[in-house]
């Protein structure tokens, strides 16, 4: 994503970049995590209903003269707040009675609540954030300090705090602790189930776990990264990874995807067909190098290093909900490969 950075009067760099999630126009910047929750929208729930002056006159405000209010017992609407971007009132969606509402900024209160209880100077850590045009969904990342970064061989994790809302019942909240690989934009999220809660917008959804989630993913982060460095010592074979490209990711992603793998995992570079008329499995597919992948340099034989290349092409969509959904992907995606490198346990999450 292109973007251009902006000083803002409250200390907050805004990135104008492009791009839609959902088909809504998408807003990134980048802000220390105690600028946020006051830039963040506030909405509020309605009952959804209209007027209907065709009907009698008698209100149902009780007030003689006034058309009668007609509201629907199953649903309420969703309205953004004024604020220093949004003039007036602004509908954002329509969710049931049952729906949990939970404020952009509710959340960032719990995981703030999470990393005082962990002791941690918290205020400056650096957050990439991602919101639409209109508020309804928020994702963003806060990176920790360098000292939790974890060396796997000759690469590095960095520990990040990753979470998901929206006010219009379109995702789920999700909370997550897990490492990434900062290569030019190119991170794997890998959060564990001990570190991670997914939640529609119901009920039983407890925002004030939060905390606990983030003490206790600190925790389990030396785990986490015991397993990845586990990985990069899990060699796959050429064979291997080809039966896995052509079985389980062209199922998942299409056989582009499967034979763009392939061709980062042998070249370091992203590929496209040749020609369309080729009919191939991915493995025998003839490609096109294109753009060299940072951080994916042949030979890339190991589990880690071909998760890379997943989120490589994960991170290649233009769509930004298409992008979280593929990065959710990844940890199921490589656990068939996992096996295949004789490692005992797949890895997995709910991320």
């Amino acid at each position: 994503m292109n973007t251009t950075t902006v000083q803002t009067d409250s200390g907050l760099e805004d990135q104008a970049g492009t791009g839609t999630w959902d088909g809504e126009p998408l807003v990134t910047y980048t802000c220390r995590l105690d600028a946020l929750a006051a830039q963040l929208p506030r909405v509020e729930r309605r009952p959804f209903g209209l007027v209907a002056p065709s009907l009698p006159a008698a209100s149902t405000l009780g007030l003689p003269g006034l058309p009668p209010r007609v509201e629907n017992p199953y649903y309420d609407l969703i309205v953004r707040l004024p604020d220093q971007h949004l003039a007036a009132e602004v509908p954002v969606g329509i969710v049931s009675k049952r729906y949990r509402l939970v404020q952009h900024a509710e959340l960032v209160e719990g995981v703030v609540a999470g990393l005082k209880a962990a002791k941690l100077s918290w205020a400056s850590f650096p957050t990439d954030v991602r919101i639409t045009e209109l508020g309804t969904r928020l994702h963003f990342t806060v990176h920790l300090p360098e000292r939790f970064r974890a060396p796997v061989g000759k690469d590095g994790l960095d520990l990040t705090i990753e979470c998901l809302n929206s006010v219009d019942r379109s995702w789920a909240f999700r909370v997550g602790m897990g490492w990434i690989r900062l290569v030019c934009g190119n991170g794997l999220f890998v959060g564990r189930v001990t570190a991670t809660m997914r939640h529609p917008h119901v009920e039983t959804l407890r925002v004030e776990h939060i905390p606990d989630l983030v003490v206790r993913g600190f925790a389990a982060a030396e785990a986490d990264a015991g397993w990845w460095r586990a990985r990069a010592q899990a060699a796959v074979s050429s064979t291997a990874l080809e039966s896995w490209a052509d079985a389980a990711v062209t199922k998942r992603w299409g056989v582009l995807a499967a034979a763009r793998t392939l061709h980062i995992a042998r070249t370091g570079h992203d590929g496209r067909f040749q020609t369309l008329a080729e009919n191939a499995p991915a493995s025998r597919r003839t490609m096109v190098s294109t753009d060299p992948v940072p951080g994916s340099a042949p030979p890339n034989d190991n589990v880690f290093r071909v998760g890379q290349i997943l989120a490589w092409l994960a991170n290649s969509l233009g769509e930004w909900g298409g992008r979280l959904e593929r990065r959710r992907q990844v940890p199921e995606l490589l656990a068939p490969l996992v096996r295949a490198a004789g490692h005992p346990r797949a890895y997995t999450t709910r991320a």
